[in-house]
């Protein structure tokens, strides 16, 4: 854990020049990682509502969201994932683990 930190802020400094859905992604992981899911949510949610999406983007704000309990809403975020990438096997896979 001592090197996501630095990590982090690494990260920070480079969305200030690089917003795209890399950057978007890899900052939002690491406060993922650092136990900051809203820091997390917030930059993820605006990384899905860009035309460049990712569907590792999709697929992290569901689980995410599904963690602290909104499960409907973490069906939704992987539906609308599923409809821009609709044969992404891990979020088929992750829509089948809400399913249940």
């Amino acid at each position: 854990m001592g090197e996501l930190p630095r990590a982090l802020a690494d990260c920070e400094e480079s969305l200030e020049a690089y917003r795209n859905p890399d950057s978007l992604f890899i900052t939002a992981f690491i406060h993922d990682k650092l136990d900051a899911p809203d820091q997390a949510i917030a930059l993820l949610q605006e990384a899905v509502a860009r035309n460049d999406a990712e569907a590792r983007s999709f697929l992290l704000l569901s689980q995410i969201v599904a963690r602290k309990g909104d499960h409907e809403l973490a069906i939704n975020i992987v539906k609308d994932g599923l409809q821009k990438y609709p044969k992404d096997e891990l979020l088929i896979d992750e829509q089948a683990k809400l399913a249940k």
